[in-house]
């Protein structure tokens, strides 16, 4: 993959960069590690330009960091349990972890060939749901000793409860949030339409599921993230500094993340740095629409990122990025 350009002009100043949890362009501090974590993909198809808009976004800003002097470790979180990806090993007649792994690996090589072929910086450390059952586990286990999850009587199924929370739920998106919280489900087992998933159980041994404490099962999405950052950046805040991720996953994705891990970070830390972010710095990169429209599967409006390179070069794309928020 392509390296940093040497004749870009550098320098050893401040670099600000607009911090979408309050709208307000902050200073990137120097003189340590800077941590970064970004949502990779659900890696059960191919990857579109949609995806590439938002990946290509943060590798600039990810390269001006480096060409200015500062020390980054990213890591990327790889989805690979979901139900997209099971849903695909079925169609194809493979069964259990075995098949929904089959699919998840062919997709996460052919979304990481697409990043080369974008000229992509390549993350400093990968992490995946399937590697990580055990830290999950983990993690639900002290939000139910905290008091912030709870077993459905229904579905046995462990959700958080965002109740319990409080008022500090929803920074990114309240009226979403409100929306979400005035829907009624007279069949739900919830205490709030908010509440989401963090364990699903799963009965039959030829589903893909691992035996835990909780249960046989798997991960619901939202866990994984905050697993993945407390095991790669500790818990004492920032866990990581910057945590980056497509504007779509603001609502509900990154909100239930930041919910998850608040209530788990070192409290004195976080009193001792005057703050209640578990995260500093959140970026989030715009979306590629089609008249008007989210590129995206469900729509079928997208184009496949190799499809797109078979007209046009990934520097015209680049180029194209620097020139759209």
């Amino acid at each position: 993959m392509g390296g940093i350009d040497k004749d870009f002009p550098s320098s050893t100043g401040a670099i600000h960069l607009s911090n979408s949890l309050n709208g307000k362009k902050e200073e990137v501090p120097r003189g340590r590690t800077l941590t970064w974590y970004t949502c990779g993909p659900t890696v059960y198809d191919h990857s579109h330009v949609g995806h590439a808009r938002a990946y290509v976004a943060l590798d600039i800003v990810r390269r001006v960091l480096l060409r200015h002097g500062y020390s980054i470790f990213q890591v990327m979180g790889m989805t690979d349990v979901d139900d997209k990806i099971i849903a695909k090993s079925k169609a194809e007649n493979l069964a259990g972890v075995e098949g929904s792994m089959a699919i998840a690996r062919r997709f996460e090589q052919a979304f990481f060939n697409d990043m080369q072929s974008m000229n992509i910086l390549p993350p400093d450390a990968i992490t995946r749901v399937s590697e990580h059952i055990p830290e999950i586990v983990k993690f639900i286990r002290d939000l139910r000793e905290k008091g912030y999850a709870y077993v459905g009587e229904k579905s046995g199924t462990v959700w958080f409860d965002t109740t319990a929370y409080g008022s500090k739920y929803a920074v990114f998106e309240p009226l979403r949030a409100q929306e979400d919280a005035s829907k009624e489900d007279q069949d739900s087992e919830k205490k709030s339409p908010r509440d989401f998933a963090l364990w699903k159980p799963v009965a039959s041994i030829s589903e893909t599921g691992w035996e835990s404490e909780l249960g046989r099962g798997r991960p619901g999405w939202h866990i994984e993230c905050s697993a993945f950052c407390r095991t790669m950046f500790g818990e004492k805040p920032p866990a990581p500094y910057l945590h980056s991720g497509g504007r779509d996953l603001k609502f509900p994705h990154h909100e239930n993340e930041i919910a998850q891990s608040q209530v788990c970070s070192v409290r004195h830390v976080l009193a001792l740095l005057n703050t209640d972010k578990w995260v500093f710095h959140w970026l989030h990169a715009g979306q590629l629409t089609i008249k008007g429209l989210k590129m995206s599967k469900s729509l079928k409006n997208y184009t496949s990122i190799q499809d797109f390179l078979k007209a046009h070069s990934s520097r015209t794309f680049r180029i194209f990025c620097l020139l759209h928020k």
